[in-house]
């Protein structure tokens, strides 16, 4: 999702951050997703770090501390939903973004019912949709290769009981990601 380009300032001198909404694995999944983006670096690119590996529920863009605040007020009334499996067991590549990644071969209801919940939210705050197909799933490589990916045949799950407003900062290592706000999902 992206505000609309007239309503955002582009440069960091008019106070905007790149902001998305995202779930974090737990610990172990964390793990074995890191191990996961390790083994498939070494056929090229470059693993994501353990600390930025989340499925991403919506990309917003640049934005302004209104705009965060309106994102805050929007997300807020998500907290009703239920907590919900999530189960990655697949590996694909996108080869016009160098992007290896995990995802779902069907993804579950749960995850399906939030990021719906939060599109419709986002959209009644007047946050227009992304209008590309979501697919969920985990950067794990950057800049890599999607020629020799192997026959994953595993699973790595955890349980999406949280999700988060998170602020992208630039630096010359690569992506740094700061939570802005979390919210627990109660049922």
């Amino acid at each position: 999702m992206n505000l609309p380009d007239a309503a955002i300032p582009t440069s960091a001198a008019h106070g905007t951050q790149r902001v998305f909404f995202a779930c974090w694995p737990d610990a172990e999944a964390q793990q074995r997703l890191a191990d996961l983006a390790q083994a498939l670096a070494l056929e090229g690119g470059r693993p994501v770090r353990a600390a930025n590996l989340h499925l991403t529920l919506a990309f917003i863009g640049a934005t302004t501390p209104a705009q965060v605040e309106q994102l805050q007020a929007a997300a807020s009334h998500l907290t009703r939903l239920a907590p919900s499996d999530f189960r990655l067991d697949r590996v694909g590549y996108w080869r016009h973004a160098g992007v290896v990644w995990a995802g779902c071969h069907d993804v579950p209801s749960g995850c399906r019912r939030l990021h719906a919940a939060l599109v419709d939210a986002l959209r009644l705050a007047g946050v227009p949709a992304d209008p590309r197909p979501w697919i969920p799933h985990v950067t794990l490589v950057r800049h890599g290769r999607g020629d020799r990916l192997p026959d994953w045949r595993e699973t790595i799950a955890w349980t999406l009981d949280r999700f988060s407003l998170v602020a992208s900062e630039l630096h010359p290592s690569g992506a740094r990601y700061r939570i802005l706000q979390e919210w627990p999902l109660r049922g």
